[in-house]
């Protein structure tokens, strides 16, 4: 099977519960939304570089794995997902909620880092994790009530107006201390 590649990439995992570990990051082309204030714009568009399979393990160089795009859960990734538990790959998903997973998601995949955009705020899935980005339109309010306290919910401020969201998301952090401030960390560092 062929997936459309924008990137594929070895760095550290910048943001979230694995911030700092050594990863592979497999970029999908095509996303289902437009947030205006997305780093990735590229892979919107549903081109990139045609890769099979065996191309992508090839370049894995970490056994953990993080799928991201756009928006992975648009592709079926069954074969890759095989592919890579194989060589007995951690697997994480970065997506913005909006899609289902279908059951070989939720039998490959080890983590789902659920980062849900507005207006809708979707989450059609069970994450590990939730990452919010804080802009003018976030309130907590969009924030499922029955996952805080069960799991790492960040609060990650939208990175044209840095400083500006940094203090909004800390302000928000310490009236809810069960939310947590985000940063990306690869930013930071000047690292990919």
């Amino acid at each position: 099977m062929d997936y459309q590649i924008v990137e594929i990439f070895s760095s550290v995992q910048g943001e979230g519960d694995h911030m700092g570990k050594p990863c592979t990051f497999i970029r999908l082309a095509g996303c289902n939304l437009r947030c205006p204030w997305c780093d990735t714009k590229e892979s919107w568009n549903a081109l990139g570089q045609t890769m099979d399979v065996a191309e992508i393990v090839a370049q894995v160089k970490y056994p953990f794995v993080v799928i991201t795009g756009g928006e992975p859960l648009m592709h079926d990734l069954t074969p890759l997902y095989r592919a890579l538990k194989r060589i007995d790959c951690y697997i994480a998903i970065e997506t913005n909620g909006t899609i289902c997973p279908s059951k070989m998601d939720e039998k490959y995949v080890d983590w789902f880092t659920v980062s849900p955009k507005p207006p809708q705020y979707a989450l059609r899935l069970q994450p590990n994790e939730l990452k919010y980005v804080v802009d003018d339109e976030f309130s907590v309010d969009v924030i499922p009530k029955n996952y805080v306290g069960k799991m790492s919910i960040w609060l990650q401020p939208e990175a044209s107006e840095f400083q500006f969201r940094a203090k909004t998301a800390v302000d928000i952090a310490l009236k809810y201390p069960a939310l947590r401030v985000g940063l990306q960390m690869h930013k930071i560092l000047g690292v990919e």
